[in-house]
């Protein structure tokens, strides 16, 4: 498969998952884990807790190092932890890796997570307009982290 190809496959299945989405709130009002207990993790736990007001449950993360220990004062789950605590049916998890998104979502989508359970940061910057005008509002030499301690 040649570079277009694949371009073209990966546009069509994110225009697919983009299709689903008709109510951002609906994934907000279920409970929220974090994929990625890094500075992607910090970057949605700032603007979901500050911005929209909203406490994940905690994170989930694939580095057994991480699992176990906290991030934020929240518990790092790795993901049977996260079927076990809390089912893949009624929550939501984030996404917040940029660097492995495509794996963490093969692995979710493996692992039996409803499309209508999964948001990566590339949904929450086309279907969440806090976080695209908040994400904005930041330059090249400020965070979104910092941006959301103002």
């Amino acid at each position: 498969m040649d570079i277009n190809e694949l371009l073209n496959e990966r546009m069509q299945e994110y225009h697919e998952e983009c299709n689903q989405i008709d109510n951002i709130d609906y994934y907000y009002n279920k409970p929220i884990i974090i994929f990625s207990a890094s500075e992607g993790g910090r970057m949605i736990y700032d603007y979901l807790t500050k911005v929209k007001k909203i406490k994940p449950v905690g994170f989930c993360d694939n580095d057994k190092n991480k699992q176990g220990g906290y991030f934020f004062d929240l518990p790092i789950y790795s993901l049977d932890d996260v079927k076990k605590s809390y089912g893949l049916e009624d929550i939501t998890i984030i996404n917040a890796s940029m660097t492995f998104m495509q794996e963490i979502k093969q692995q979710l989508k493996s692992a039996g997570l409803p499309n209508n359970s999964y948001l990566s940061v590339l949904h929450l910057s086309i279907f969440d307009e806090d976080f695209t005008v908040n994400l904005e509002k930041t330059d090249t030499n400020d965070t979104f982290h910092e941006y959301c301690n103002i």
